[in-house]
């Protein structure tokens, strides 16, 4: 993935792109050139984020404006590229930046794909949790069952877990994208019938339960539509878009672990709060994606002090990382823990790194086959079996 020219990376400052430039910064052997896209709005530019990560990661960092991220005239340009219509929200986005990126390099790494190896949509993949909720709702009467359901943003009558899945899936309700059809338009796709019957069969083509049905489709079907978004996308500027976050090892890394390895409450009464809430609402806020429970006393230290808004002693954020650390660049080997613990420690330089911390196991994961692959890499050195 780290070609011998020199290198650019998207930085939203999200989870994702950061462990991806603080890899890079750590192993590449060029320090990379990050670029963040700024949209016009305020309110939805996290450029500031990424400006604090790449500082923090001591990397030069260029921000883009896109004032065209939802231009027509982009879209046009990438449906006569491409030879059929865009189909993803951020497809001009993207390629803006891919322009931007073209000036300069000819290389550009993107945190992408994260989300679908290894399960950051919990709004979908807590879909288990909202058959249970429906469940329980239909056994109450209509008077208390409707106006609950009604609260919670499920469907008026039950639902079939595919029927379910879909409206956690599409980014418009189906009715809306079919009014923006003529109605000869309607009648030749019969009201996408033979599209929905496709996804219903992919749906559950694998999987024994509701959570895998969901991981499957995602990464059978789903993950390389994006990244031939991605491709066409950059391809379009001159420029050789790489995904690390989609390494056959990573892919197997992730399909590996459980799905609450993936995802899990942030505490023992979070489920009941969230019983309570509609999904959009408890997603990410009463649970954690992309994280493991806690493995050790520290980590439980951590997420307790964490639940409770309390800052971290030193004792439990500064010494034993440190000593960790230590213990690494003295052997000169790399591991699970090694990478666990170089990750940590960089999350005391900045604020935007604290969620690191907390959500160790796929930080591990994500790190571990770039500290591997360094060892490996070397010149006389033994892989490991």
């Amino acid at each position: 993935m780290l070609p011998h020219t020199p290198v650019a990376a998207l930085l939203s400052g999200g989870l994702d792109s950061s462990v991806l430039a603080f890899e890079l910064s750590r192993h590449a052997s060029q320090k990379p050139t990050c670029f963040a896209g700024v949209v016009c709005d305020e309110v939805y530019d996290e450029s500031p984020y990424a400006v604090e990560v790449a500082k923090s990661l001591e990397l030069s960092h260029v921000l883009v404006r896109l004032p065209g991220a939802t231009s027509l005239d982009v879209v046009k340009r990438l449906t006569a590229l491409r030879g059929h219509p865009v189909g993803m929200h951020n497809e001009a986005a993207m390629h803006l930046l891919a322009r931007a990126v073209s000036h300069s390099h000819k290389v550009l790494l993107t945190g992408e794909r994260a989300d679908e190896i290894f399960l950051g949509y919990s709004r979908i993949f807590r879909l288990p949790f909202d058959l249970r909720r429906q469940t329980l709702l239909a056994a109450l009467p209509d008077v208390i069952g409707r106006p609950a359901r009604r609260y919670l943003g499920l469907p008026k009558v039950r639902a079939r877990e595919f029927e379910l899945f879909l409206a956690r899936y599409t980014y418009f309700p189906q009715s809306e994208k079919l009014a923006l059809a003529t109605s000869a338009w309607r009648k030749e796709i019969v009201h996408d019938a033979g599209l929905i019957d496709w996804m219903n069969n992919a749906y559950h083509s694998s999987g024994a339960n509701p959570g895998e049905h969901i991981r499957h489709f995602f990464v059978q079907h789903h993950l390389p539509a994006l990244l031939g978004m991605v491709d066409n996308t950059t391809m379009a500027a001159g420029v050789e878009a790489r995904v690390p976050f989609t390494d056959h090892r990573m892919v197997t890394l992730a399909l590996s672990m459980s799905l609450s390895e993936h995802l899990h409450w942030k505490h023992p009464f979070a489920p009941l709060r969230a019983a309570f809430i509609p999904i959009e609402k408890f997603s990410e806020t009463l649970d954690v994606s992309k994280a493991a429970p806690p493995t050790s006393i520290v980590d439980l230290v951590a997420t307790i002090l964490s639940i409770l808004r309390l800052p971290l002693p030193s004792t439990v954020h500064g010494r034993i990382i440190d000593e960790a650390l230590q213990d690494r660049e003295a052997s000169g080997q790399y591991d699970v823990e090694d990478a666990s613990a170089s990750i940590a420690s960089s999350a005391r330089r900045s604020t935007v790194f604290r969620e690191l911390y907390r959500q160790r196991l796929y930080l591990r994961g994500a790190a571990v086959t770039w500290l591997a692959q360094a060892k490996n890499d070397k010149p006389g050195a033994n892989p490991r079996n």
